[in-house]
């Protein structure tokens, strides 16, 4: 079964103090993990739900803390071992390659992930794994009894830089303090599946004939929420002015070009 990020829709906020009520701006909602993501996603809601945060929610060799990675269902149930099994598997290095990836393929959904990279690296997000352990949620689901990665705060996408830079297509820099990257990465059979997920998501997904036509649609559907008569008003919007809005458009249409590029010259293909 193919996993998504979870749904989101805008919504226009309006709070009433008891004086009508007031616009407090563009907001937009997010589907919870706990409730009808994993509800929807999988066969059985009934698994082990983790949100992890912290350092040692990097699975780095000899970091591992079961506090690290905070239960968000079963919480009466102190079992951690769906966590740990991976973060076993994940450094038996004492294994020859193809049973380290079997054991590996057994505790979590290894081709999911190396797909969710794909779109990090491709789309550009510098919030995620790899420069912080946060924003991802994992699930294992009774009917499959292995973790399953599910991404989550995915606001910092379509940037290349923040507080740290993006993810680079390459991984260069990527050290083994993110061993979910890096382990992977340099295995062969790996390292080829996400070459092939980066071709597919450049090809598929993040194109300029596909998200060009989005962007807009995107870009005009909530211009009215935002400027204008009826826009959002000083003190309930992040924007300085209107021309900020107006210049977002172009910058988001000369990323996914600028993306495009950067995988043909990643894949050679350029």
């Amino acid at each position: 079964m193919t996993r998504s990020a979870p749904r989101a829709a805008f919504y226009r906020v309006y709070v009433d103090h008891g004086e009508g009520p007031v616009y407090f701006g563009l907001y937009t909602m997010v589907e919870t993990m706990e409730d009808t993501v994993i509800r929807k996603q999988f066969e059985d809601d009934g698994g082990n739900l983790y949100k992890p945060d912290g350092p040692p929610a990097s699975f780095a060799k000899g970091t591992y803390r079961e506090a690290s990675y905070c239960k968000k269902t079963n919480e009466d149930d102190g079992g951690y071992g769906d966590v740990r099994v991976l973060y076993d598997a994940l450094h038996r290095r004492d294994l020859d390659p193809a049973q380290w990836r079997s054991g590996l393929e057994a505790a979590f959904d290894v081709d999911g992930f190396l797909c969710w990279l794909a779109v990090v690296t491709v789309e550009q997000n510098w919030d995620v794994y790899g420069n912080a352990a946060h924003n991802y949620y994992l699930y294992n689901d009774p009917t499959e009894d292995r973790l399953t990665w599910l991404p989550w705060d995915s606001n910092e996408f379509f940037r290349s830089a923040g507080n740290k830079e993006a993810l680079p297509l390459s991984f260069d820099g990527v050290d083994g303090k993110w061993p979910l990257i890096r382990l992977l990465i340099d295995d062969e059979i790996y390292g080829a599946r996400y070459r092939e997920h980066v071709r597919a998501v450049a090809a598929e997904v993040y194109s300029p004939e596909r998200m060009v036509p989005i962007f807009e649609e995107m870009h005009a559907l909530v211009a009215p929420a935002v400027i204008g008569a009826d826009g959002e008003r000083v003190g309930y919007t992040c924007l300085d002015s209107a021309a900020d809005f107006f210049a977002s458009l172009p910058e988001l249409i000369a990323h996914v070009h600028e993306r495009a590029c950067a995988v043909a010259e990643y894949l050679g293909e350029g």
